[in-house]
């Protein structure tokens, strides 16, 4: 599971073209495949 949460991630990422910190920094798996905007945004 671990793999394919890790593949849809940066899917979405790439797609979405969302320049954040590297993966396992603040890990917004949850909210990123929902679909919410992360608290977190890059200032």
């Amino acid at each position: 599971m671990c793999k394919v949460v890790f593949t849809l991630y940066l899917r979405i990422w790439n797609g979405k073209l969302y320049v954040g910190p590297p993966l396992g920094e603040r890990e917004p798996k949850t909210q990123t495949l929902l679909g919410t905007p992360t608290e977190q945004e890059p200032g």
